[in-house]
């Protein structure tokens, strides 16, 4: 059973499939849609794409601040993580870490800055770009690990260059309702390949470091 965050992001893939399935029926023309006609399939299934990233990269970092919380002491906590806890906590509580409450106090901080605050979601992961996803790492895990994501023929520039590219197709696609003309059925199948794979090595190196930094003690 994969872990949550990478279960969330996979079953956001299984619609991403779906939509790929019918964009490959309604190639031979459908009624009420033109053969060749699949703009807005392939529009949602893009987007669709990048939210399972961007699911990922905060219910991934979500899961090790629950995971923080059952070390025995605040003073467990990897260093970066509990400096954020304590900035966090300076205007309402600055002795959050020497009461009870440091547990969830860890848990809010990380889920303020990433699905942010309110129904709004203000404050939150704004673009999952590998920039901003490599801050949010290194603010809370005092390390990047999107940088060690790799595989064949994939070398990490080129993981963050595909991040970075996905956003700005994506960002065609919610802004200005786009379909940029390099956005053929086979690119949605590259981007699905390319996320759910980007997922499970990150995964792997987020229980890496659940096992080594976060471990109850």
């Amino acid at each position: 059973m994969p872990a949550p965050a990478l279960q969330a992001a996979q079953t956001l893939l299984s619609d991403v499939d779906v939509l790929i399935r019918t964009a490959e029926q309604a190639t031979g023309g459908t009624p009420g849609r033109p053969a060749g006609d699949l703009g807005p399939l392939k529009r949602a299934a893009t987007a669709l794409c990048y939210t399972a990233w961007e699911v990922y990269v905060e219910d991934s970092l979500i899961w090790l601040a629950e995971r923080a919380g059952t070390v025995s002491t605040p003073g467990d906590l990897p260093a970066a993580l509990r400096v954020a806890t304590e900035q966090h906590a300076k205007g309402s509580d600055p002795w959050i870490l020497a009461g009870e409450g440091w547990r969830q106090a860890v848990a809010d901080v990380v889920t303020d800055a990433t699905r942010g605050r309110g129904e709004d979601g203000s404050g939150g992961l704004n673009t999952a770009n590998s920039q901003n996803v490599e801050k949010l790492q290194q603010r809370f895990l005092g390390e990047s690990l999107l940088a060690k994501c790799r595989w064949q023929r994939r070398t990490n520039a080129g993981v963050r260059h595909e991040i970075d590219r996905l956003v700005t197709v994506r960002g065609r696609i919610v802004h200005r309702g786009e379909t940029p003309d390099d956005l053929e059925l086979e690119g949605v199948r590259f981007w699905r390949r390319f996320i759910n794979r980007l997922c499970e090595k990150l995964d792997g190196h987020v229980e890496a470091y659940a096992e080594s930094h976060l471990a109850p003690r």
